[in-house]
């Protein structure tokens, strides 16, 4: 099996990473070659990538809030601050 018919097969669910180690050439000649025959990544394997990355970029997200433990005090002057009454007991 050619590369062409390789990539033909594999290109549309497997990760551009995975194919160019297989066939030995860098990422950007299997972009270019599917680009050249007009192959395309599968609706399905793309959804898949699209999941992965908003699951990625949630976590990374919550790992910046920080982990917070106000006293009760603090609590009172949050929420008095947020009813506007000015009571802070």
């Amino acid at each position: 099996m050619d590369k062409l018919e390789y990539l033909q097969k594999h290109y549309p669910n497997t990760n551009n990473k995975i194919l160019a180690k297989h066939l030995g050439i860098s990422e950007q000649s299997v972009r270019r070659l599917a680009s050249k025959y007009n192959i395309r990544k599968s609706k399905e394997y793309m959804k898949k990538q699209y999941e992965l990355l908003l699951k990625a970029k949630e976590a990374k997200y919550l790992s910046t809030i920080p982990d917070l433990h106000p006293t009760n005090y603090q609590l009172n002057i949050i929420i008095g601050s947020i009813l506007g009454d000015g009571n802070l007991s």
